[in-house]
Parts: C-alpha cells; sequence; structure tokens
C-alpha cells in the first residue's frame, strides 16, 4: 500500500505533533500516551490510511 511506504509529509505532522504532546505531558502515563495515539488515529484521515486501526 502505497499509504505506508515513505516517510510522508502526514508522517513527519503527525511525529511533530506527538512530541509537542509529549513535551507538554512529560509526566503523562503510558496508558494517557496510548489514548493520544488512539486518538490520533481515530481521526477520519487516518482511519482512510489505517482501516484497520491503530
Amino acid at each position: 500500500m502505497h499509504a505506508r511506504c515513505g516517510y510522508q509529509e502526514w508522517h513527519r505532522e503527525v511525529d511533530k505533533e506527538v512530541i509537542v504532546w509529549l513535551d507538554r505531558y512529560s509526566k503523562a502515563t503510558p496508558k494517557q500516551f496510548m489514548d493520544k495515539l488512539r486518538e490520533i488515529y481515530s481521526r477520519p484521515e487516518m482511519k482512510e490510511r489505517f482501516p484497520h486501526g491503530f
């Protein structure tokens, strides 16, 4: 699937968002971090890229 190949711009943007979140919530628990990832991957554009989920 081409959507998963390479390091696309959307992937860099998600990485930036996660880094900012981690900086802001440096004391987050593993569950809080996973909840954030699930929130990101539940977005329509991410569901299109990853139809089988996170």
